[in-house]
């Protein structure tokens, strides 16, 4: 089993320095950056988080439908996780193995830049849109965190950042695991094989993640774009010693 932690002290001059320069996730144009590093510390600044400062830097939140008003907001999360690790053993009973490793990471944040394109709440009807939209919010009553789908509506979220987009990327994934069976030498020897194993060997066949709507070692940079995740692979094979 191997754990590893990661740290980062940052100054206080740095963090003063660091809060006096607003950042936002999107870099220009409307497209997100993902989660942008200042001094040697990662952190992110939404423009849809509708929160602004007092006079005395108190953080005040209003609500405005005019997306153009919301100001950037410096979050204290990060693209690095703070903990990754594994698990791994190997099990055997007379005749037959069985080996696993196990991966996980935990306290880290990905941005999900190809949600920027598909949340568009109706503002390009040609265009796809996640399943979730299922359960926007369509009547009084409703709670929802995504919005109404109308044709051309007035405030696009697909122009806006916004911290919902902002998720953990915390998972555990069987990374490996391998079945094996060796032939017993009183069968392989009289054909004049020394060994032999039959096994079946399989890749990243369970997960868990936080959130699961996109796959968390897809993210590179705290960006989750068109990354293609870690694919499920079974393989059988047969290894002969003569």
């Amino acid at each position: 089993m191997n754990v590893a932690e990661n740290r980062q002290n940052v100054p206080m001059a740095i963090q003063e320095n660091r809060a006096a320069v607003p950042m936002t996730v999107a870099e220009g144009g409307g497209t997100p950056g993902g989660l942008n590093r200042k001094a040697d510390k990662v952190v992110g600044a939404v423009a849809g988080n509708l929160a602004g400062l007092d006079a005395n830097g108190n953080r005040v939140r209003e609500i405005t439908e005019n997306s153009a008003k919301a100001n950037a907001v410096l979050l204290d999360k990060h693209a690095e996780p703070v903990l990754t690790g594994g698990l791994s053993n190997t099990l055997r009973y007379r005749w037959f193995d069985l080996s696993f490793l196990f991966s996980y990471q935990f306290g880290g944040y990905s941005y999900d830049n190809w949600a920027q394109k598909t949340e568009h709440g109706g503002n390009d009807m040609e265009a796809n849109i996640p399943t979730y939209y299922a359960d926007n919010w369509k009547k009084p009553g409703d709670i929802s965190q995504y919005e109404i789908f109308i044709d051309t509506p007035t405030e696009a979220m697909n122009k806006v950042t916004t911290d919902r987009r902002l998720h953990s990327s915390d998972f555990i994934r069987l990374k490996t695991l391998t079945f094996g069976v060796t032939l017993p030498q009183n069968w392989t020897k009289p054909a004049g094989i020394q060994s032999a194993r039959v096994f079946c060997a399989a890749n990243n066949l369970w997960t868990w993640a936080r959130y699961s709507y996109y796959d968390p070692e897809a993210v590179v940079g705290g960006k989750a774009i068109w990354g293609t995740p870690p694919l499920k692979t079974l393989t059988f094979g047969v290894n002969v010693n003569f």
